[in-house]
């Protein structure tokens, strides 16, 4: 798909401009088989300068548990991190499908950009100036996390004994925020719209 092809580089890019470093981990390319999926990723997330969710409606579903379970754990290692550094910044929610209020409570207020909006921009790899000003916030974002953590002496030994929920736990995790989100929807009448307009009743 070409959007995600782009998108991945994209993210390359700016990771590299803002940290010196390009390699970007996505878990489907980056852990080889026979590995096991969750130690590698409990593994990794602590050793990262961010975490980049490219959230989609599906992403929260029980049927695609190890979303929930990076980012569970992303959560939870940004909460420890914020300890020593409250300005800390680990998760940069990137919406495709959705909206902010569809993330989790702990970090729907975050920052959360609708990279919906750029879609056509990442594929054609667009010079619009809207789009170069997004890539550049995203690379002082990076950057300035990439610089918090270096203020620390051992990331991963602050972040060692995190718990690390087993299935159950995630999936009673997932039903939550999903009993949640029909709570808020179900008294609402679904309105079809295109660029804020209404377009069927």
């Amino acid at each position: 798909m070409k959007f995600l092809e782009n998108f991945k580089e994209m993210i390359q890019t700016e990771a590299g401009a803002a940290t010196g470093v390009s390699k970007v981990f996505i878990d489907k390319e980056s852990i080889k088989p026979g590995e096991e999926f969750d130690k590698k990723i409990y593994d990794c997330i602590p050793y990262s300068c961010f975490f980049i969710p490219l959230y989609q409606y599906m992403y929260l579903d029980e049927n695609r548990i190890y979303c929930a379970l990076e980012l569970f754990h992303a959560i939870e290692v940004e909460k420890r991190i914020r300890i020593t550094k409250p300005e800390f910044c680990f998760i940069l929610p990137l919406i495709h499908r959705g909206e902010p209020k569809d993330l989790p409570k702990c970090i729907e207020k975050k920052n959360a950009l609708l990279i919906h909006l750029f879609e056509s921009d990442i594929i054609t790899r667009s010079s619009a100036r809207k789009y170069l000003d997004l890539k550049r916030e995203i690379c002082k974002v990076l950057y300035n996390n990439f610089r918090l953590l270096h203020d620390i002496e051992d990331v991963n030994e602050l972040c060692n004994d995190i718990h690390r929920p087993d299935k159950e736990e995630i999936l009673e995790w997932i039903r939550d925020h999903n009993s949640n989100l029909y709570e808020q929807e179900k008294n609402k009448t679904p309105k079809l719209k295109i660029n804020g307009e209404q377009i069927a009743r």
